[in-house]
């Protein structure tokens, strides 16, 4: 016990003195839950650690094991609930660097708790329905973040409807959209709210597009255009999950959204939200087709793990599948294509092809949200659409 205690504060130590860098600092996690699994250790550690310490700390050990899916809730959240609690310590008592008068620390310790720690913890309560504590920090982040997060406002926005808060969820949702900061969820409760008031299903799109804050519409549109290209695309044959062949010379007359993804990658899984939100904009029209190509893949049984995971997220996404790389153990033949061709690489990858066949777009799909991810891509969708 004691061995493991003392190398558990060295490591934590050497971390915050800078001896360790960045490459070994982004996998403290490991150390802490697989090689140093003492929880009186961090315990001991963490009632010592100094303010400025406690926001890194909790990037390393929470946001991004989580944000890679590395580690699940209920493995993080008792060394969060602990940090953020040693972190709160400080909100009545400043460090006696800081030089602010009372209100203006308050300020700025609550702006950037809320910034850098809440984003994470809110979700975290709410996967282990904390419900109080996360409604409680809901309403402190949105103070602070104004509608900025579409991860805070996706629970907020659940929690008062679960709970009855109707006139105050109604705000929420519409604050939201104008911030350009929604989500699936989101959109859900507005299409609910929309539906309730009998309004005509088929104009539910536009009044989506009425609530937001049209500069920021503008600004999107005006660093699209930037990207715009007219470039041939390689012809591609792959066939979907019922073993059907899809043919690219087939879609002539379509705006095709290539989308090239891979079962064990998190980022390109992490756009998916707002791609379907994407998606559900167009579901109504023919001449729109959106196709996931799964690439990349090395496990033998990577089909099958594909089509699980779709359905078990709901992602009415129609999938096809990379051929096998000449000479390698991994599919890509059709992503290896494009990605020589057109001088891109990794996934994940979006491709916007318009009804002639012609290239226009291409993005990794790596947007702040779901929701300007289905912006960017609508707008991408449209202009290649238009002909133009």
């Amino acid at each position: 016990m004691k061995t493991t205690t003392g190398r558990l504060i060295l490591v934590i130590f050497l971390l915050f003195a800078g001896t360790i860098k960045s490459n070994a600092a982004s996998h403290f996690h490991n150390y802490l839950f697989k090689v140093y699994p003492d929880t009186l250790a961090f315990e001991k550690y963490i009632n010592t650690i100094p303010y400025g310490q406690l926001i890194p700390l909790y990037h390393q050990l929470i946001k991004m094991p989580f944000d890679d899916h590395e580690l699940k809730a209920p493995e993080l959240y008792p060394y969060a609930s602990k940090i953020v609690k040693r972190l709160e310590s400080f909100r009545d008592h400043q460090p006696e660097y800081l030089k602010l008068s009372a209100s203006e620390w308050i300020t700025t310790f609550n702006l950037k708790f809320a910034k850098e720690v809440l984003v994470t913890h809110i979700q975290l309560l709410s996967i282990l329905q904390k419900d109080t504590e996360a409604f409680n920090y809901s309403i402190l982040a949105e103070d602070y973040l104004h509608y900025s997060a579409a991860e805070i406002n996706t629970v907020y926005a659940i929690l008062l409807d679960r709970y009855g808060y109707q006139e105050r969820l109604k705000e929420v949702l519409l604050e939201s959209m104008y911030q350009n900061q929604g989500s699936p969820e989101i959109i859900g409760l507005l299409a609910r709210s929309y539906q309730a008031e009998h309004r005509p299903d088929n104009e539910f799109s536009n009044y989506l597009q009425s609530l937001k804050n049209r500069s920021g519409r503008n600004e999107l549109t005006a660093e699209i255009l930037k990207k715009i290209m007219n470039n041939e695309m390689p012809q591609w044959n792959l066939y979907d999950v019922n073993g059907k062949l899809v043919q690219s010379k087939d879609l002539f007359g379509k705006t095709v959204v290539l989308d090239f993804w891979a079962t064990w990658s998190f980022t390109a899984k992490a756009s998916f939200p707002g791609m379907k939100l994407a998606l559900d904009k167009y579901k109504n029209d023919p001449d729109v087709l959106f196709l996931f190509v799964d690439t990349e893949e090395k496990i033998a049984n990577y089909k099958t793990i594909a089509k699980d995971y779709l359905k078990e997220k709901d992602y009415p996404f129609q999938v096809l599948f990379d051929e096998q790389l000449k000479h390698s153990q991994y599919t890509g033949e059709v992503f290896s294509k494009i990605c020589k061709t057109f001088k891109i690489s990794e996934i994940p990858q979006k491709l916007i092809i318009d009804p002639k066949g012609k290239l226009r777009f291409i993005t990794t799909g790596q947007a702040a949200n779901p929701e300007e991810l289905a912006d960017e891509i609508s707008a991408m969708v449209n202009y290649a659409k238009s002909g133009k």
